[in-house]
């Protein structure tokens, strides 16, 4: 018995330590492929993180969060709060945060995953998992550029983990579930339409498949409740500190409703119920929940439930195949054969595996998968965005996917040691542990594509050279020393960079009038200008970009050649665009 007892901890040892190896490579593997865009350029990719710099900025500058355009909306400053307390207390230089922080987000993601389906699972569930989650294409090129989604990559896993405690009956942890879900609305609303949606997906899920109550798995009514509140709590939240949520609709030809009070009325009664329930009728909630047919009625059910989630999926992307996908959306690409692949089969296998965790999974899969595939919000970029929360989903059902795998193939090697099939051979427990892991892994990294997505040449665009992006750092360290200085740009694009330098958004003024003056009144208008910033003795920068004569059809810089103005300095020439096209400063001269 003793040695039983010891041959057991040697393999449960083992076990945890290969896994442990195992998701710590995981996390390495995705931080080196999730570094080669930021390493392959320092200028930083796209234009939407110059726009958090720019707010962050202004935030930390002004102290209030007003929008940087006036009569704009703001936009939801959750990950602008969490960029500036990072940017404060480490003393980092925030462009170095914004270039390199998704690449930690997406090894904090991995973790998570890890964590995850470590918990609910198993180690094998875990690795496969982490491993996914780590090389999956459309994960890796969204942890590139720093977005909120980047945020989400990160935060979800955790998310998951407190509302998959929750819902066993384990309410504390709702306290952590809850902070994430509201630190989530302020950081990306439009994030809970879709956990609404996977909420009730999960409890339609629930009722035709019920879970299983083995290994401690079964959904109390508590904490159905509980996280019923927390998702709900979310999608309220949202529908106030998200600009996409915001407006009225009208209901009654007349009468229009504003959306956060039709969000309350939907969402109120949805979050009662269960308290209702618990308090009227709690033990017909538990029956309910507890609910699970054995013997033939019960793999009748399973298989029944199986059937229609596989003809579902099929129709589904039949109809879209021929419909013609979205621009942007290659599954195949985004993901890869064998995430798609071993997550349908986890899709499918929920009746049988019935956990928590699997019903999560397929749930987000379901809620998602719809809004990627076919576009019914008719957004040119709902879809390829949506996709990776798609892919959260599909990680989930890999790695639950595997780890029923893993289970199947241990009860294999138990019945080989039964009964060994070559004569006398068998197979150490410690062999046993460990073999399952090893057989999956391959047939998961053979066939994911570890890189950039071919979908996006080069992976993100960039707005500017290197060189130019350098000269408009140092500009913005002159002008952030002289609060009097101003720097007038042509472009939308040289002022978002600059913003994202210089705090105080009202001496960048984007003025494409100022090189295209060609009436006698609008060349008045530009001498008035610089006559004012000359009788005020204040410094005026012009900044003149490669984009201004593609952005504005007759633009013309030739006037800044003569005086008053000094320069130009050439900050980079002979960047394509147009012929002698360059990036280029001038100064006004005034009197010392």
């Amino acid at each position: 018995m003793l040695k039983n007892g010891r041959t057991a901890s040697r393999s449960a040892w083992l076990i945890t330590f290969v896994g442990v190896v195992a998701v710590v490579a995981a996390i390495g593997l995705g931080t080196m492929l999730r570094l080669a865009d930021p390493l392959s350029s320092p200028v930083i990719p796209a234009e939407d993180p110059y726009t958090h710099m720019a707010y962050v900025r202004e935030h930390v500058h002004d102290g209030n969060l007003d929008p940087l355009n006036e009569g704009g909306n703001l936009y939801p400053p959750g990950l602008h709060a969490f960029l500036a307390a990072t940017w404060i207390y480490t003393g980092a230089d925030l462009a170095d945060i914004v270039r390199f922080g998704p690449v930690v987000f997406g090894a904090v993601g991995v973790l998570g995953i890890a964590l995850l389906l470590w918990r609910n699972v198993g180690p094998v569930a875990a690795t496969v998992g982490a491993l996914a989650y780590a090389m999956a294409p459309e994960v890796i090129f969204r942890t590139t550029m720093m977005a909120p989604t980047a945020l989400d990559l990160a935060l979800v896993p955790f998310l998951f983990i407190g509302l998959v405690e929750t819902l066993r009956g384990r309410v504390a942890w709702s306290g952590v579930a809850a902070p994430i879900a509201a630190f989530l609305a302020i950081a990306h609303p439009w994030l809970f339409l879709l956990f609404g949606l996977m909420g009730l997906a999960f409890f339609v899920l629930v009722l035709v498949a019920p879970i299983s109550r083995r290994e401690d798995g079964a959904i109390t009514p508590a904490g159905l409740a509980a996280s019923i509140a927390v998702v709900a709590g979310g999608v309220g939240l949202a529908s106030f500190t998200g600009p996409g949520f915001l407006g009225t609709l009208d209901l009654v030809p007349g009468i229009s409703l504003p959306l956060p009070i039709l969000a309350l009325m939907v969402i109120t009664p949805i979050i009662l119920l269960p308290y209702l329930g618990l308090l009227y009728a709690p033990k017909r909630m538990e029956r309910l929940l507890a609910w699970r047919p054995s013997g033939r009625k019960g793999l009748f059910l399973s298989v029944a439930v199986a059937a229609l989630l596989a003809i579902l999926v099929v129709q589904v992307t039949q109809r879209a195949l021929v419909g013609g996908m979205p621009d942007l959306v290659d599954l195949p690409r985004m993901f890869g054969w064998p995430i798609l692949v071993l997550g349908a089969v986890g899709l499918i296998a929920v009746p049988f595996i019935a956990r928590p965790i699997g019903h999560l999974g397929a749930a987000l899969t379901m809620a998602t998968y719809p809004f990627v595939v076919f576009n019914p919000l008719d957004s040119p970029y709902w879809p390829h965005r949506t996709a990776v929360f798609l892919g959260i989903g599909l990680v989930i059902l890999t790695g639950v996917a595997a780890g029923a795998a893993a289970r199947l193939a241990v009860r294999g090697l138990q019945t080989w040691n039964e009964r060994p099939v070559f004569g006398k051979v068998r197979l150490r427990p410690s062999v046993m542990a460990v073999l399952p892991t090893l057989l999956v892994l391959p047939v998961l990294g053979g066939g994911v594509y570890a890189g950039t997505p071919d979908g996006y040449p080069e992976g993100w665009y960039r707005l500017y050279e290197p060189c130019e992006e350098q000269a408009m750092a140092s500009l913005a360290e002159r002008v952030e020393d002289d609060p009097d200085a101003v720097v007038l740009t042509g472009t939308w694009q040289a002022k978002l960079v600059m913003a994202g330098y210089v705090p105080g958004a009202d001496r960048l003024w984007y003025k494409p009038a100022f090189f295209t003056a060609s009436s006698e009144r609008e060349i008045q208008d530009r001498d008035d200008l610089v006559y004012n910033f000359q009788k005020e003795d204040r410094p005026l920068y012009v900044l003149v970009d490669r984009h201004l004569r593609t952005e504005h059809e007759g633009a013309d810089s030739r006037f800044l050649d003569h005086p008053p103005w000094q320069g130009p300095v050439h900050y980079c020439e002979g960047l394509g665009g147009f012929a002698g096209s360059r990036t280029a400063l001038y100064t006004l001269e005034v009197e010392s």
